[in-house]
């Protein structure tokens, strides 16, 4: 009798544990199915940018689902889009201190990065919270290290632009242009130059690599070099900057002539420039 109840039991209790299991997959395999369904509704009210009607969807699921990361940065990407930036701020901000993941982080830097550009009191946190993240990561995010170079840049902190454009190691070619502008204007002009050459030769669509090692060529007194790549950037593209280079470099080394010569060039593309109209005088003063 003991060995027959015991196996009866044994049986149960399998029975019991299938249950709780099918029923578990069954109810994430329904979350998931439900979750997805009002994304796509979501989604597809925000094509229309009917922003509200998404927000009064997402704040219903919310209700239900309080935590649910997916669905509260959604709102938070609505938010901005609406230009509530201050609250999809609070939102983000909170999800963060709660959960911090990589996810929470994106999100919150996502409105830091839009914060900044109008309340300049929050720059010191999104470039604190920045540098986590992108330690965290092991620097794996090269578009990211882009957008907070190119902050640091507005911010005229060369230095610091120069120190997150260096933890690139995949050298995205934006990294690699802010690297090359960063040292150009820190005055380490031989380093700028390389990574100028390193874009040429790696990235030869990027024209402005011609005109950028130019004027560090001319920073460094190699004339003939910053010639020969502001002529070649004049192949792609009529640039007032570029001419007016060559004569400077012209008229600095007394070549009047040559600087006439460029110079006629660029009335013809320019004709309204002052800049080398006042060049032009002066060249034929000297002639």
């Amino acid at each position: 009798m003991n060995k027959f109840l015991i196996s009866l039991m044994f049986i149960l209790i399998s029975i019991s544990i299938f249950s709780e299991n099918t029923s578990t997959e069954s109810s994430i395999s329904i979350n998931n199915f439900t979750e997805n369904n009002e994304f796509a509704e979501i989604d597809e009210l925000i094509k229309l940018n009917d922003y509200y009607g998404a927000l009064f969807l997402l704040d219903s699921h919310l209700e239900d689902f309080p935590n649910d990361t997916n669905f509260i940065i959604k709102k938070i990407n609505i938010l901005l889009e609406i230009n509530r930036v201050y609250d999809a701020f609070d939102l983000s901000k909170k999800l963060f201190e709660d959960n911090k993941t990589e996810k929470t982080y994106k999100a919150h830097l996502n409105v830091l990065s839009k914060l900044i550009s109008i309340d300049k009191n929050y720059k010191e946190e999104y470039y604190t919270i920045s540098k986590e993240y992108l330690e965290i990561i092991n620097y794996n995010d090269a578009k990211f290290i882009y957008e907070v170079g190119n902050n640091y840049i507005k911010d005229n902190k060369y230095n610091s632009a120069l120190e997150i454009f260096l933890t690139d190691k995949s050298n995205y070619y934006k990294n690699v242009f802010g690297r090359a502008l960063m040292y150009r204007f820190l005055g380490y002009y031989d380093k700028s130059i390389e990574e100028y050459k390193y874009l040429i030769n790696n990235y030869p669509e990027i024209k402005e690599s011609y005109f950028g090692i130019g004027i560090s060529y001319k920073l460094n007194g190699n004339f003939a070099e910053a010639v020969k790549n502001f002529n070649k950037y004049l192949e792609y593209n009529k640039s007032e900057e570029a001419y007016v280079a060559i004569a400077e470099i012209e008229i600095a080394r007394n070549r009047y002539s040559s600087a006439k010569a460029i110079l006629e060039l660029a009335k013809k593309d320019f004709p309204l420039s002052k800049q080398i109209e006042n060049l032009l005088i002066e060249v034929y003063s000297n002639l």
